[in-house]
């Protein structure tokens, strides 16, 4: 239990120790100059990191752009694949692999004008995709208002502790108002950090939506660019070209089934008209043979009383 008295002391002393630097009346003001200068630094590297993006989006679209036509775009679309894979960055190359995926997603058929594909380069060519997002940015505007926040609440605890000292040493109430003065005009003071910090999270945020707009804006002209030299084959077109085969396909067995019964009828009935010819000779000739035979036995049978 002593242990963890000392090692709660040691926390209290070393944040008052923190606090005790900002309790010169130039303090307030020399944080807020260190802050507008990281806000500087902050906007100069988000400028160079969103204008490296967008130059190379914009290069990509100058190269898909000089392709005229679907088919010279099928024609040269390795090459452009090599042209981004020959930039030199990270961001060059995460260009590059995200054109090997959507290529992959591709077809390129025989006899058919142009490359086909069934998944909009939008599902490819995206900020967040390609890790050409701000997404990370983001937590910069709430960073400021934190730093400045904190630095406020360590002045109030200097000050604080100051008309603490200040009251406990005695005196009459002129000392007494004296030392509450000073801690409000200290505490007011001590706002100022907040202050900036907040008004370097709005600059920052408007700068950042500025930039992003236009990031989001390259993309979409790439992506715009891409799409309309390509042919978009859509789920619901490949259902009904299944559907459409199927019923030709229904129609051309039907159609067999009808030429195959009439090509194995036209024989029988051919045969069965044959036999019943034949019989008919047969049975007339059957006929006839029988009616000789009777007339002659019955000539034979007449003629025999007066033979005798």
């Amino acid at each position: 239990m002593d242990s963890l008295f000392t090692a709660g002391i040691f926390a209290r002393d070393l944040v008052l120790g923190l606090a005790s630097s900002l309790r010169q009346p130039a303090a307030p003001g020399v944080f807020s100059l260190v802050l507008i200068m990281l806000l500087g630094l902050a906007l100069l590297w988000f400028w160079i990191v969103v204008r490296r993006r967008v130059w190379l989006l914009r290069r990509a679209t100058k190269l898909v752009r000089k392709t005229r036509g679907s088919e010279e775009f099928r024609e040269r679309f390795q090459e452009t694949y090599d042209e981004l894979k020959s930039w030199s960055g990270a961001d060059a190359a995460r260009l590059a692999d995200t054109w090997e995926e959507f290529r992959e997603t591709t077809i390129e058929s025989q006899g058919q004008t142009g490359i086909r594909n069934a998944i909009r380069p939008s599902v490819f060519f995206n900020l967040e995709e390609m890790g050409f997002g701000v997404a990370g940015w983001r937590v910069v505007p709430s960073l400021f208002v934190s730093v400045g926040l904190a630095a406020t609440f360590l002045g109030l605890i200097a000050a604080l502790q100051e008309t603490g000292n200040s009251l406990s040493a005695g005196g009459d109430q002129a000392a007494v108002m004296k030392a509450l003065t000073q801690l409000l005009s200290v505490a007011s003071a001590k706002f100022i950090m907040s202050l900036t910090g907040l008004l370097c999270s709005i600059v920052f945020t408007v700068f950042m939506r500025l930039r992003s707009s236009g990031l989001e804006a390259a993309m979409r002209t790439l992506t715009h660019e891409i799409e309309i030299r390509m042919n978009f084959v859509s789920l619901e077109d490949i259902a009904e070209k299944q559907l459409r085969a199927l019923v030709e396909q229904r129609d051309h067995m039907q159609k067999l089934n009808h030429e195959l019964i009439a090509a194995i009828s036209e024989p029988l009935q051919k045969a069965a008209a044959s036999g019943i010819n034949h019989v008919d000779e047969m049975v007339q000739s059957l006929a006839g043979s029988l009616t000789e035979g009777l007339v002659g036995a019955m000539s034979a049978t007449s003629d025999a009383p007066h033979s005798k």
